[in-house]
């Protein structure tokens, strides 16, 4: 199989993110006063924890199968470890 290029790995990430950013949004409006309430927050959270996980396995995946490179591989799981750490410091 063909390795995914970087290019559009990252055309998917901004993608999901900007899918994340929607649903956040649409979570604030419905709180009346376009602040994401305490639960809304929570939820958000929450969820693009469960994303991440999905991302970091199909990342391994993608290079288990020899579809993407180690310094691909890296650089990806970089940015979701951090990612993930600032969801912790939210």
């Amino acid at each position: 199989m063909e390795a995914v290029p970087d290019v559009v790995l990252d055309r998917l990430r901004r993608g999901l993110t900007a899918r994340l950013d929607h649903a956040r949004d649409r979570l604030a409006q419905a709180d009346g006063d376009g602040t994401p309430t305490e639960s809304a927050d929570l939820t958000y959270r929450q969820l693009r924890r469960n994303l991440i996980t999905v991302e970091a396995a199909e990342l391994q995946r993608l290079y288990d199968e020899h579809r993407i490179g180690d310094t691909t591989r890296r650089r990806l799981q970089l940015s979701l470890d951090l990612e993930e750490a600032r969801l912790a410091n939210a």
